[in-house]
């Protein structure tokens, strides 16, 4: 892995869009390629795009030391409920686990909110007698004959994938490797995803949850990493490394076990490249806005690392513009702790029953896309919007290479918005725009004003295609004072991959009150969990030294219902580091929720591993200082809406052609082959010396 070669490769599959990044590991030079996503099979793009990015660089691909690999195929099968004929065994009593979920009320006024159907059916639910105390003891050992009968009842099924969540087994996993045994023997060749393997944390319906995914998209996400590994070998390319949602890397062998760790890939890698750049340039207070074609997804970076859950939630229902929390399926591995929202290019605008204009969470996709792409779209987007306005422009959308048609945007906004609403359709479309900013504004407050931060004290990194095109507004919306758009911002995602590191985490439950706590067994806990860490990293060809072993533990006050995490410090721990894990979980319960109780008793509730390798990390090339103005990459002019201006003609500038120390005052607009920086009356915008466009709005 660690061989002497050149470049690094990063392939990043959106929804909308596919991203191929090629850096020069030596001078930080990149080379992009984007494309159409090919949802019918996400390989035909990974096909086209290798072709295309060894044509436009001539670089042989045995120069190229690891492939990173993001993709939304994991949250695709579950959005569509397209994956494997999948069987569930759970302890005997406990059969209705994935209907009943938890007895809270996501909405208790609302009758129409509640759970997501369960990813199998009921008759695919199997019973097993046994049962573990939740102090480990063995009450009921596994009863072998009915779980042969249990196992042979789905193969009559022809089910291709067995999910296995024991009570409690969590603390103890006796029986559930016992099962594991007989699945092999019973049903070989069936992909089979056990819960203490994945995940020995307590919580049963958040813990069956996952496994029950892990199951359900396990045998064809298992099979894509195989297609995609075969590809590459073909290619020349013989290492691949997969992009997981806690914002590190694994090798397939990990992922394939566990892909339910990789189902939001793309935009957590998003995240790392924005706390990469943020490091970079000084700014480790950031906001990440990553706006593709089909969704926008927010995420608070503070002093330099962005936040990872164990609380995360697939598919949350949307009711009008509000997401419901408890209304999805529930996911325990961490992720990167991100708000994703349907606020992208793609988003369809339409009039509700009442007369309001709504924009998403519907998506044009890839396919047919927007109106203005002429592949059969016949709802207006966001991106038609931008079009009519003259924001982006029809000739040079992916730099030319895909021509798009603006009167059809006019035309489509005009029927479909502006004559049921009474408007121009300039102002229509301008009310497009708005709607979705407020969609977006709603979930920078959410993970940051709600979690304690304020955003005026942040640096907002936008990033994705469609974001840099809106975000002057939306940083007036919400009071943030300093914009960072990157180069190739609508393929930073997959810049992320690049600057990602090999990442594995570790949970015990554990369960003790602080004045109940033994030292040596919680020793032992973290020493068991880095041991394994270290192993896994040793076997991917990591060197002890680019090791990082971080400790923490989730923590809350007697009888709270849910945890904090809290880091923990390395090494042998004593009385004293205890009392500091204790006072620092109060400052944080402070932060989070406004008050701490100090005389509270602590339960320590789970312990924590995450065991990093770090890889090479290629670094971004730095411009030569060049003049404050601009000219020398003016292309000429365009006449664009702005509200409360009209139409303005705005100098329209080439990306590629700015220098460091170029200074632009607003209006004006800046484009790049894939994505339109729209600088609104008001802002100053500096090019610094990676190539960033830094906008700030100038003193009213």
């Amino acid at each position: 892995m660690r061989a002497e070669k050149y470049y690094l490769l990063s392939v990043d599959i959106g929804g909308t869009f596919t991203d191929i990044a090629l850096m020069d590991v030596s001078s930080g030079e990149l080379n992009f390629v984007k494309l159409p996503t090919t949802p019918t099979d996400f390989s035909f793009a990974l096909i086209e795009g290798l072709e295309r990015i060894q044509k436009q660089t001539g670089i042989e691909t045995d120069r190229v030391m690891y492939v990173v690999h993001g993709s939304t195929i994991g949250i695709n099968i579950i959005i569509q409920r397209k994956g494997a004929k999948t069987g569930l065994i759970t302890t005997e009593g406990f059969r209705d686990i994935p209907l009943i979920g938890r007895q809270s009320r996501p909405k208790i006024y609302r009758w129409n909110v509640g759970r997501p159907r369960p990813l199998t059916p009921r008759n695919l639910v199997m019973e097993v007698p046994e049962r573990i105390l939740h102090t480990g003891k063995v009450s009921k050992p596994i009863n072998e004959d009915k779980a042969r009968e249990a196992l042979r009842e789905l193969k009559k099924h022809d089910v291709e994938s067995v999910a296995v969540c024991l009570l409690h087994s969590y603390v103890n996993n006796i029986n559930e490797i016992k099962l594991k045994k007989i699945i092999e023997e019973e049903l070989p060749g069936a992909f089979i995803s056990v819960s203490s393997e994945l995940i020995p944390e307590f919580r049963e319906y958040e813990r069956l949850s996952t496994t029950l995914m892990n199951a359900y998209i396990g045998p064809i996400v298992s099979k894509y990493f195989d297609n995609v590994e075969r590809i590459l070998i073909k290619n020349g390319i013989n290492q691949l490394l997969i992009m997981l949602s806690n914002g590190g890397m694994s090798t397939p062998e990990v992922a394939k076990r566990c892909p339910v760790g990789s189902i939001e890939s793309g935009p957590a890698a998003g995240v790392i490249a924005a706390a990469y750049l943020g490091k970079l340039i000084g700014r480790k207070d950031v906001i990440s806005l990553d706006m593709g074609g089909t969704t926008a997804k927010t995420s608070l970076i503070h002093g330099g690392e962005p936040r990872v859950t164990s609380e995360y939630e697939v598919l949350p229902m949307e009711v009008g513009e509000q997401i419901i929390r408890g209304t999805g399926y529930p996911v325990k591995t961490p992720v990167i702790d991100l708000i994703e929202v349907g606020s992208g290019g793609g988003s369809i605008a339409w009039i509700d029953a009442g007369g309001a204009l709504r924009v998403g969470p519907q998506s044009a996709g890839a396919y047919p896309g927007p109106v203005c792409y002429k592949m059969g779209g016949t709802e207006p987007t966001v991106t038609d919007a931008n079009v009519v306005l003259r924001r982006i422009n029809p000739d040079y959308f992916l730099g030319g290479e895909m021509k798009i048609d603006g009167e059809a945007s006019y035309e489509v906004i005009k029927q479909k918005i502006s004559e049921k609403l009474g408007l121009g359709v300039e102002e229509s479309a301008e009310g497009m725009i708005d709607v979705s900013n407020s969609t977006m504004a709603r979930s920078i407050r959410y993970v940051s004003v709600e979690r304690g931060y304020d955003p005026r004290d942040f640096t907002l990194v936008a990033f994705g295609g469609a974001a840099p095109t809106q975000v002057c507004q939306l940083a007036d919306v919400v009071g943030i004072p300093e914009i960072v758009v990157p180069k190739g911002p609508g393929l930073f995602s997959a810049i992320g991959m690049l600057v990602a590191d090999l990442r594995h985490d570790y949970v015990r439950t554990c369960m003790v009150p602080e004045d109940g706590l033994d030292l040596t067994t919680l020793n032992q806990l973290y020493e068991d969990m880095e041991k394994n860490g270290k192993r896994l990293l040793q076997k991917e060809g990591n060197s002890s030294e680019n090791m990082k072993l971080l400790r923490s533990a989730d923590m809350r006050y007697t009888k709270q219902s849910y945890e904090l995490n809290v880091p923990v410090p390395g090494g042998i721990l004593r009385e004293n580091d205890i009392s500091s894990i204790i006072k620092r979980f109060h400052e944080l319960h402070e932060r989070q929720y406004g008050f701490f109780m100090p005389n509270e008793k602590t339960v320590l509730v789970n312990v924590r591993l995450t065991a990093i390798g770090t890889m090479v990390k290629p670094k971004l090339k730095v411009e030569e200082k060049g003049p404050e103005s601009p000219d020398k990459a003016l292309k000429g002019t365009r006449d664009v809406y702005f509200r409360e201006e009209g139409w303005i003609s705005c100098p329209i500038y080439e990306r590629d052609k700015l220098a460091h120390g170029n200074l632009i005052k607003g209006p004006a607009v800046i484009e790049e082959s894939d994505s339109t920086i729209v600088i609104f009356p008001g802002f100053e915008t500096a090019v610094d010396n990676y190539g960033n466009i830094i906008m700030r709005r100038l003193k009213r």
